[in-house]
């Protein structure tokens, strides 16, 4: 279900995965790895949603946390503008 709208393939983050030689890895170091080995823009625009303090113990805690960031994303999206809201929303 990665990046629902369909910007972002799993297959690019399991990549991602295997390019990670050392597990616990920091936000920035994916980044880092992201670029340096060519994954597209929307892995690396995707990354730059977690905060930067975050750290991945080991690559199945980077898929939950990065699904947990996609319904995130996801709901932000379906959710009407802020101005067409109640206060009870």
């Amino acid at each position: 279900m990665l990046y629902m709208q369909g910007l972002l393939n799993l297959n690019h983050l399991s990549d991602l995965i295997c390019q990670v030689d050392l597990y616990p890895v920091s936000r920035d170091e994916l980044l880092r790895i992201a670029r340096e080995n060519g994954f597209p823009e929307e892995v690396v625009a995707f990354l730059s949603l977690f905060g930067k303090e975050i750290t991945f113990v080991d690559p199945d805690d980077f898929l939950a946390q990065a699904e947990e960031l996609e319904l995130l994303v996801y709901d932000e999206r379906e959710m009407p503008p802020e101005t067409v809201r109640s206060p009870q929303d």
